[in-house]
């Protein structure tokens, strides 16, 4: 009985949403053409974190205003709502669902083939090629994260202090936070090392999870203890929402922050070092234009997946330009702009190769 009552709740709340966030408030319309709508599954955290999801609905709202198309937004509160979503979707006939909560990658394989008249996009749903109607995304985020490696280990190093008084412990300490462990968390942190260590061999790089990426509180307890018991001048976070509690706590305790998928630059100013970005917003844009128009195929790979580019700027790093207005050491920022630049070339170039563990058959980075 209890297993009904919640199951009838989870239907009445899904309910709601599909009707509410995103809406035109154009009943009629909705109803005579569910192909031309299209819906948005954030990860788990929802609206407001300042990063990975306010892109992705900010990429929406760009393409409603611009081609009128109508979408709405879920906001699953676990990664198994996403299961519900999905079917949801394709049961009511929506044409085009994005999904960007990562943890939903086995419930799209198995929802996708079930609604064919529905085009899935799912993040990390790469090489699916039994699958027609699902189309995976791909972000070069071994050579951001590598980039990011290597100017977290520039100014985490003795005598590279680019503001007095921040970031000045002594040694080579770095923190990363991820939301989860999971293979595809390794494909930022093994670039992520090897980038830091190719500046700083000696480099330490304290990995910890907070388990999800809603708990803003955990974060900042564990960026703290990373800063003031481990010693660590710099700290990514790369944890969705919950990483705001990070950046935050590198503010109130003298040390940098590393941002991440969205330009975080300014939500702690004087105290983000740079974001390491996937222009999703530009994704999602790019998705409604072309499946309005019945174009999805012409921003495909041969592989039939969406690829986010280094060299085209659809991955890297920011400019730095909020965290400038903040430095006392010119000589320092401006050889840490010049180390960016170098280093960003050559990845281009083909000179250096970060390493990719989607690409290596699971196997990480050997390092110690």
């Amino acid at each position: 009985m209890k297993r009904s009552i919640a199951v009838f709740l989870v239907l009445v709340v899904l309910a709601c949403l599909l009707t509410g966030c995103g809406s035109s408030g154009k009943k009629e319309d909705a109803e005579d053409d569910f192909s031309k709508k299209a819906a948005l599954i954030v990860q788990v955290g929802g609206l407001g974190d300042e990063g990975w999801n306010d892109d992705c609905y900010a990429g929406m709202v760009r393409a409603k205003e611009d081609f009128g198309v109508d979408f709405t937004c879920v906001e699953p509160v676990e990664a198994a709502d996403t299961d519900t979503y999905l079917r949801q979707l394709g049961e009511e006939g929506y044409g085009l669902v994005i999904c960007m909560e990562y943890g939903a990658l086995s419930f799209v394989y198995d929802v996708a083939p079930m609604y064919p008249d529905t085009t899935y996009v799912q993040i990390g749903a790469t090489g699916e090629k039994d699958i027609p109607n699902l189309i995976g995304t791909m972000g070069e985020i071994w050579n951001s994260s590598y980039l990011g490696g290597v100017l977290a280990a520039f100014v985490a190093t003795d005598g590279n202090e680019i503001i007095d008084g921040v970031a000045d412990q002594t040694g080579c300490k770095i923190g990363v936070i991820f939301g989860l462990e999971s293979s595809g968390f390794y494909a930022y942190e093994d670039p992520f090392k090897q980038g830091a260590r190719s500046v700083n061999p000696d480099c330490e790089i304290i990995v910890d999870y907070n388990g999800g990426f809603t708990d803003t509180e955990n974060v900042k307890t564990i960026t703290e203890n990373m800063i003031n018991n481990l010693g660590c001048d710099v700290v990514w976070l790369c944890c969705g929402t919950a990483g705001l509690g990070g950046l935050q706590a590198c503010r109130l305790n003298n040390a940098l922050a590393i941002g991440v998928d969205s330009n975080q630059d300014a939500l702690e100013k004087g105290s983000v070092l740079t974001s390491i970005r996937l222009a999703n917003d530009e994704a999602c844009y790019n998705f409604v234009s072309a499946w309005k128009d019945d174009k999805l195929e012409s921003l495909l790979d041969d592989d039939g997946d969406y690829y986010m580019s280094f060299a085209k700027g659809e991955v890297g790093v920011t400019d730095m330009s909020v965290i400038k207005e903040y430095v006392t050491d010119e000589e320092n920022f401006e050889k840490l702009l010049a180390l960016k630049d170098e280093t960003s070339k050559k990845i281009i170039s083909g000179e250096l190769e970060p390493w990719n563990v989607l690409f290596n058959g699971g196997e990480r980075y050997p390092y110690k």
